[in-house]
């Protein structure tokens, strides 16, 4: 497989990851109401009248971070989970618990039993820990709360893969 189609495969991956946690109750301390994670390339949908919680999976181009031979080579596949619900600014509690499960989500596939959790069909993709790993690559984005009535918040995930 190239880079890219390696990129879709872990992308893939991280659905079914993030979907079999939520089948197993992962996120109910923070989210009662369950989710169904799926991959999009459309990042503009509009939530607008909606308010089902949607939680994206979006692969980026990956990128060859070495090259030892023409044929073999590692790769950092970054993914980007995006938690996204209409919801309005001064529902604070709502807020409160999508933040809460945007972290929770990152804790899921950051750590199982003290090692990064695998992903379910992709276990040669390996986790790469951001250089400061107390800090949480999760970002919450109060601008689309205000402007759009949608509360939006990101993790990022890095997957190193050897690639041949």
């Amino acid at each position: 497989m190239n880079p890219t189609e390696i990129g879709l495969a872990v992308a893939d991956a991280v659905v079914v990851t993030l979907n079999a946690g939520e089948e197993a109750d992962a996120f109910a301390s923070y989210w009662a109401d369950g989710f169904t994670a799926q991959r999009i390339w459309d990042t503009s949908i509009t939530l607008e009248g909606n308010t089902t919680l949607r939680v994206d999976v979006l692969q980026a181009e990956p990128v060859v971070v070495h090259r030892e031979t023409r044929a073999t080579w590692k790769c950092l596949v970054p993914i980007f989970i995006a938690v996204r619900k209409q919801c309005s600014e001064s529902s604070v509690a709502a807020c409160d618990a999508l933040t809460k499960l945007t972290g929770e989500i990152w804790d899921y596939m950051a750590s199982n039993n003290g090692s990064p959790r695998s992903l379910e069909g992709y276990a040669d993709a390996v986790l790469d820990f951001p250089d400061n790993a107390a800090e949480a690559p999760v970002v919450v984005l109060p601008d689309y709360l205000h402007s759009h009535n949608q509360f939006t918040g990101i993790v990022r995930l890095d997957y190193r893969v050897d690639g041949a």
